[in-house]
């Protein structure tokens, strides 16, 4: 049998010491790599959430939409331009990949700030809308998250936020940010804004079977005052088609029946449409 003298033994945990020591600080020197869900725009692969818009890609459109926000690009060069940046593509293939930027860009020249450049918060938010436009909720959340951070009623960002949390599958946080919508005195002074937040919200609503009564009269409510401020809206055939599944749902009847489950736990969201843009 194998028998360790104590100064044997002392050289023993004194090598052992040094093997770990050697193998923390190799593990801290090692470089991180970044999941998915950490920082979506490093991960390699394709994208997550079911964008069709790879990081490489979206670092090209958001190359040109940089130089679009630096007044560097005006709507007119951006044909050619994407010719350049998607030499392999067709003239249609090339505009169906840069439908997203092309809007922003229509948006800005109707604004008047076409060739200006854009800094600061409509920078950001110019940016959010182009991540949200190729499903890339996580980044688009983020950036509007920052944003609101620096002004709380930063106009669009909000209902922006509560669509990309829809899209994540948290209808109760889609909720919470369109009710701050409605609940601010100085929002609720832009009536496109809260027209918009009271459709988003009955929206929501009837994409979520199994929300409580509280939230299904919320969403009634919603949509009953949506009518009121907005009698001509073209979205008054839905709205009133949904107003009658909600009714029907408070009455415990139809797909939107507040009944329990058998556990005592609300039957489980499906995954829904998502709420469309009112304009």
């Amino acid at each position: 049998m194998l028998v360790f003298t104590p100064r044997m033994q002392t050289h023993l945990r004194a090598l052992t010491s040094t093997l770990l020591g050697a193998l923390l600080v190799s593990a801290c020197l090692e470089q991180p790599v970044a999941g998915r869900a950490a920082d979506p725009g490093r991960a390699p692969g394709a994208a997550p959430w079911g964008s069709a818009t790879s990081n490489a890609d979206l670092e090209v459109k958001l190359e040109l939409l940089d130089e679009f926000l630096d007044g560097k690009l005006a709507p007119a060069q951006l044909p050619a331009r994407a010719e350049q940046a998607y030499p392999a593509l067709s003239a249609d293939q090339r505009k169906e990949q840069l439908q997203s930027i092309s809007k922003l860009m229509t948006e800005a020249q109707q604004s008047g700030h076409a060739g200006m450049k854009i800094t600061g918060l409509p920078r950001d938010m110019a940016k959010a809308e182009l991540y949200f436009a190729e499903r890339r909720f996580i980044e688009a959340a983020t950036m509007l998250s920052r944003i609101l951070d620096q002004d709380p009623i930063f106009p669009g960002a909000r209902n922006l936020l509560a669509r990309c949390f829809f899209f994540l599958q948290n209808r109760d946080r889609t909720i919470e940010e369109l009710e701050y919508v409605l609940r601010h005195p100085e929002q609720g002074k832009d009536q496109a804004e809260v027209l918009d937040a009271l459709f988003l919200l009955g929206a929501t609503v009837l994409e979520s079977p199994g929300m409580p009564r509280e939230r299904l009269e919320r969403g009634k409510g919603a949509w009953e005052l949506y009518l009121k401020l907005a009698p001509d809206s073209a979205q008054r055939p839905q709205v009133e088609k949904g107003l009658e599944e909600m009714r029907a749902g408070l009455r415990g009847e139809g797909r939107l029946a507040t009944a329990m489950a058998a556990d005592g736990a609300a039957p489980p969201q499906d995954q829904g449409a998502p709420p469309p843009a009112t304009k």
